[in-house]
């Protein structure tokens, strides 16, 4: 089966390192100068990928779903910071909500949800109550074709679908975003392990 994600829209985003395309073994996840992606791990500032980050008052998290306050955020959910030292003590200065997928929920069993056709590990996380049909923001951290799940935010249902991931170019032409061939847009300048955000519709077909 092949996945395709029929492209209405294609933003580069801004990640840092280490969000490469991971392998079997790999997590995407990592730290460039000031620029950090990861789950929060602990609460009281944040901490992300093993650094404390103080949260500044009025400070907002933004993502493809919308703003809300940084001080709203919990334990599991995945960002992307951009930050900086004030005495010694790294103080926010942008916060992105990562959502790998943001789609509609294909089926549910005790331990799995599958979306876009990925089936993912929920055993770790909560998820009572959804059912086929309902909407998720899914937070984690892409690991080969999947995503491991720290947490999943229900929402209302979208016109659109979201995936984050890192893009690759393969042997004749063909574009991806994670495991999404891309379909309807050739993306320019975009190089081997930049972030992608890609908004549109979805489709699998058989090839």
């Amino acid at each position: 089966m092949r996945r395709v994600l029929w492209t209405l829209a294609v933003v580069l985003t801004a990640l840092g390192a280490g969000a490469s395309h991971a392998g079997d073994d790999e997590v995407e996840a990592g730290t460039t100068g000031t620029g950090i992606m990861g789950v929060i791990t602990g609460l009281g500032s944040i901490h992300v990928n093993g650094h404390r980050i103080a949260l500044s008052a009025g400070l907002e998290a933004v993502s493809s779903l919308g703003s809300r306050p940084a001080a709203e955020l919990g334990v599991g959910e995945t960002v992307v910071v951009e930050a900086a030292p004030v005495e010694g003590v790294l103080h926010a200065r942008h916060i992105r909500n990562y959502y790998p997928l943001v789609a509609p929920v294909d089926a549910v069993s005790d331990s799995t949800l599958r979306l876009l056709g990925i089936e993912l590990d929920v055993s770790e996380v909560a998820f009572g109550g959804l059912a086929a049909g309902d909407w998720v923001a899914v937070s984690g951290l892409w690991r080969g074709d999947s995503v491991v799940v720290s947490d999943l935010r229900p929402i209302a249902p979208r016109d659109t679908v979201v995936v984050n991931g890192s893009f690759t170019q393969g042997s004749g032409g063909v574009q991806r975003v994670g495991p999404f061939a891309l379909d309807g847009r050739y993306v320019a300048h975009a190089e081997a392990g930049d972030q992608l955000r890609v908004v549109g519709t979805w489709s699998a077909t058989d090839g």
